[in-house]
């Protein structure tokens, strides 16, 4: 009896090992490894479509903007004239508006990046992984694009604050040593917490960083990867095909 148990559970086994042989996913066409490697280049061309956008849509913003950067909105303007305040609000005016289509731009550039992969057709699980790096680099370049953002809303801010006291107090501050200055106490006290509450703000706008420049494309990086291991495989494909048979 404990013979025929033992034969019969062989006889199962090597049924099953049989039947997993034979549902077991044959290896991939030339054919198909093509058609894979053709969906990975076009998402992988899409991204860079987006990119030269990208940067034609910035170059355009620095030619616009004509040097205009947070260091220098006021800085070297005598703010002690109505003209000089004009001069540096209107500079203020344009920082402000090209630095909101600056991050409109990185906005629709991780949009454009989104409906690529949303629309790519790759099969599993390789969709789910480039969704999945997708997400982790929108989790870090879009927040931290914000942040930038509003920090350098709120240095723009300060200086504003400045050249409204600067207006304000007009005939009680003088251009000295390249630097406004107040006549009297309470002037130059107000102006003084004016120029900290700046350097506060460019502190803490140093400290966030470009988004741009800390961000990492994790998406490009494993589309990359697929390929890279891709060309192996059709590489291995080809070689068995032209080896001489055994």
């Amino acid at each position: 009896m404990t013979r025929f148990f033992l034969v019969a559970a062989l006889i199962v086994a090597s049924a099953v090992s049989t039947l997993a042989s034979a549902t077991q996913a044959p290896p991939p066409t030339l054919a198909e490894l093509n058609e894979h490697h053709n969906k990975l280049l076009h998402i992988l061309t899409e991204f860079r479509d987006i990119e030269i956008a990208f940067q034609k849509r910035v170059r355009h913003l620095q030619g616009t903007l004509g040097g205009i950067e947070v260091d220098n909105l006021y800085q070297g303007i005598d703010l002690s004239t109505m003209a000089g305040i004009q001069s540096a609000r209107r500079r203020v005016k344009a920082f402000q508006e090209g630095y909101d289509e600056f991050s409109d731009a990185v906005e629709q550039q991780w949009a454009g990046y989104d409906r690529a992969v949303k629309n790519s057709d790759l099969a599993e699980p390789e969709a789910s992984e480039l969704r999945e790096n997708l997400s982790a680099d929108l989790s870090q370049t879009l927040p931290a694009n914000r942040a930038w953002m509003s920090a350098s809303r709120a240095e723009a801010a300060a200086v504003t604050h400045l050249l409204d006291v600067a207006e304000r107090n007009l005939g009680h501050t003088r251009w000295q040593d390249k630097r406004l200055v107040g006549t009297d106490q309470r002037t130059s006290e107000e102006l003084e917490a004016a120029e900290q509450a700046i350097a506060d703000a460019d502190h803490r706008n140093a400290a966030t960083g470009s988004p741009v420049r800390n961000s990492r494309n994790h998406v490009q990086e494993f589309i990359l990867s697929s390929l890279s291991e891709l060309h192996k495989t059709i590489r291995r494909t080809l070689d068995q095909r032209t080896s001489p048979s055994e």
